[in-house]
Parts: C-alpha cells; structure tokens; sequence
C-alpha cells in the first residue's frame, strides 16, 4: 500500500461506510484530503462498491470493531504505518437506536446504547489524541445530536440521548486537555436525517414533517460533510467553538 502525498492530511472516519460517514468521507476527499474509513461487520461485496463511489486514489479501508480498544490501537497503528500520520480523527460510529423511552430500558439494553458511540468513541479519540500530541496539531471530532440542544425535542429514545450527551462531556474534556497542543476538538449536533440511523423511522413520518413545516428543510448528510470540511481546513475552518449545531429544522419545544 502506497503512503500518501506530504502535501495530504489524513482523516480517519469511524462507521466510515454509514451514511454519514460516506458522506464525510467523499466531501473530506473532494477537498484534497487523504481520507481512511473504517467499518465493522459489511459484507465485501459491498466495501467494493463503496470504495469505488470515491474517485480519488487516497481513500483506504480498515475493518476495525471500534468497540475493542486494542483492535483499535492496532488498526490505528497500521494506518499510520501503512499510509502517513494521522492529523484528523472524525468519529461517526454509532450503536442502532432503541425507541424507547429511558424508563423503559433494561440496565443492559441502556448500557448498548454507550458501547459504541461513547466507548468506542474514546478509545477511537484517546490512541488518535497520544498522535496528535505529538504532532502538536490537528482536529478531533465527534457526532453527537441536536436533540440534545437547548429548546430541542427530544423523543422516545432516552438510552441514543443520554450517550450523545456522555459524548458531548467527552470531547469537552479532550478539548481542555488539547488545547496547550493546538488540536481543535468539536462536537458535531446534526438534525434530523432522514436514512442512516433513522432508516426505520416510516417515510409517512417525513412526510408528515415536511406538510407540517413546508418552508423547513431536513438536514442532509451533505449539509455536515460540508461543515466538517470546513472545520478540518488548516486556516479556513477555525473555530473556538466546542459545539457547532447542523439542523435546518430546528424543531421546537
């Protein structure tokens, strides 16, 4: 496997092959950056037709099961070896939403709802945070929610919600910690999307939505991908910001 152009940073992007993820992952390499997705469990079939949606020669895939901190380190170590130094770590990975309300959820069932997004989400930013350090530059992000916004509604999925806010306070301490070394940390609060992690909501719902509110827009991949973009810019992008809110709907308490 061939390294990467100096000239190319490098974003690594956990549930690369989700929908945001893509999305990311295809705006980042339209951009100029070197881009490396990792997926779990998808069939190859599958991981060959996504990689050849993406025209540019720097996009790479590593199977990584983010829930596994030394698969992690150890996926993350090979990137490096195998690619270039890691400057951007995005992590869009994110356990399927349970529908239901916090009160209605078993111990187990709400401790699933942290395995990825949150758990993994720290192994994923603490091997990445030790590169970066070093380098004494570079971006870490995390996808969090704007239900978990001020004035937002939320719904009936109290485990998804009380993982995305676990996640916020994660990147808040990453963001205090990283500060000294010039990394900039974000937390990234889309709206509603439909697809994704939202396939199962029934598209009467969306429609539903879009009669109720015809002059509102949903938020579309392409509106985060974009702003990552930006975000990940070395001068363009910069923001002291922790959260950045990505919701055309805004819907209101």
């Amino acid at each position: 496997m061939n390294k990467i152009n100096n000239n190319k940073r490098l974003a690594v992007i956990s549930g690369g092959f989700g929908l945001l993820g893509k999305a990311i992952g295809q705006q980042l390499s339209k951009d100029g950056f070197a881009v490396a997705l990792l997926y779990h469990e998808t069939p190859k079939s599958e991981v060959k037709k996504i990689c050849e949606s993406f025209s540019s020669p720097d996009v790479f895939v590593y199977q990584c099961d983010i829930k596994n901190p030394d698969e992690v380190a150890k996926v993350l170590q090979k990137i490096e070896k195998n690619i270039g130094p890691i400057y951007i770590g995005i992590h869009c990975a994110n356990s399927p939403i349970i529908r239901k309300k916090v009160s209605d959820l078993d111990l187990e069932t709400f401790k699933a709802q942290f395995n990825v997004g949150l758990f993994g989400g720290f192994s994923f930013f603490k091997n990445i945070t030790l590169l970066l350090k070093q380098r004494r530059e570079g971006t870490l992000i995390g996808l969090t929610t704007s239900a978990i916004e001020e004035n937002l509604v939320s719904g009936n999925f109290g485990g998804y919600i009380s993982a995305k806010s676990a996640l916020k306070g994660l990147l808040k301490e990453f963001a205090n910690e990283l500060k000294q070394y010039n990394v900039r940390v974000y937390a990234i609060a889309p709206g509603f999307i439909a697809g994704g992690i939202n396939a199962d909501i029934p598209d009467r719902f969306i429609e539903l939505l879009k009669e109720k509110f015809p002059n509102q827009q949903l938020t579309k991949p392409q509106d985060v991908a974009k702003t990552i973009s930006l975000l990940c810019s070395k001068t363009e992008g910069k923001s002291d910001n922790l959260n950045i809110l990505v919701d055309k709907f805004f819907l209101k308490k």
